[in-house]
């Protein structure tokens, strides 16, 4: 998944440049702006949706979290860890999350999957 994630914007990228080709084919015009490509929105994720998500799987019991629900996660959802990365850090912010195994704040990386920490629901 990560060699995925890192993928994803040339992907998109390519993908855009090819409808864009596809556009220009068809039509016999060139665009007027060659050098803007919509890489599109159809590929994004809504990060509320990440942390409704979030919240189906936090319990007020600490839980522990490491790869193992990771890679079940990711497998539900098709979604990118650094969604659930951001996901987590804003509900974290909002009160309604905690790492309990961490007393300093990791924007980027508010969960290390490889230390299996342990999680809770802050708000019933």
């Amino acid at each position: 998944m990560d060699a995925s994630e890192k993928m994803d914007g040339m992907q998109k990228h390519v993908r855009a440049r090819t409808k864009q080709q596809r556009r220009i084919e068809a039509t016999g015009q060139e665009e007027l702006f060659v050098d803007i490509i919509d890489a599109g929105n159809s590929d994004t994720v809504d990060i509320d949706v990440v942390k409704r998500y979030w919240l189906t799987k936090l319990s007020r019991e600490p839980r522990q979290f490491g790869h193992e629900e990771l890679a079940d996660m990711l497998e539900e959802t098709n979604w990118f860890e650094s969604n659930f990365q951001q996901a987590f850090n804003e509900l974290i912010v909002e009160g309604k999350a905690a790492n309990l195994d961490t007393t300093r704040k990791r924007p980027k990386r508010p969960v290390h999957f490889e230390k299996k920490e342990r999680l809770q629901r802050t708000e019933p």
